[in-house]
């Protein structure tokens, strides 16, 4: 990628977190937490050494102005331990 294309990428991600953070908008990254139904929309379950219910990966960011959601995010949870 040419230099000038990355510096007009960065530029614009720039405008965009300073708009979010103007409007209030926060990004809902819970990878590694507790799965909530209320903030999160499950979209598969696999086997994990993590705890029952773990957030294993963010599949679609999430937002949230001033908290009520705006848009659910897609995650992937755990659904069963793994057989030793």
């Amino acid at each position: 990628m040419s230099p000038s294309l990355v510096e007009g990428q960065n530029a614009t991600l720039r405008l965009l977190a300073k708009a979010f953070e103007k409007a209030q908008i926060e990004e809902i990254n819970p990878e590694g937490q507790p799965f909530n139904p209320e903030l999160h929309e499950a979209m598969m379950a696999q086997p994990s050494d993590a705890p029952p219910n773990t957030v294993l990966a963010v599949v679609q960011r999430g937002y949230a102005v001033e908290r009520p959601i705006a848009a659910p995010g897609a995650r992937g949870r755990v659904g069963a331990r793994r057989a030793d």
